[in-house]
């Protein structure tokens, strides 16, 4: 039984990076959207900062996998 245990657990870790990424994603998609329907420069360069926030947590990610060795 511990080993089902053993991959499930594998199973959920692996699963993380990818959700946090899908999610960053997701949240610099809407910040563009604001950005964009923005009415004053304030909202236009808050979503612009958190678009290039959200990038680079994806970049962040990217690098994260690449430097990891099992």
């Amino acid at each position: 039984m511990t080993g089902m245990a053993d991959r499930s657990e594998f199973q959920i870790a692996s699963a993380l990076p990818w959700a946090s990424g899908f999610m960053f994603a997701l949240i610099g998609f809407f910040a563009l959207l604001v950005a964009s329907r923005a009415g004053g420069s304030l909202m236009y360069w808050i979503g612009l900062a958190i678009f290039a926030l959200a990038v680079l947590a994806i970049f962040f990610l990217i690098a994260k996998a690449a430097d990891h060795t099992d």
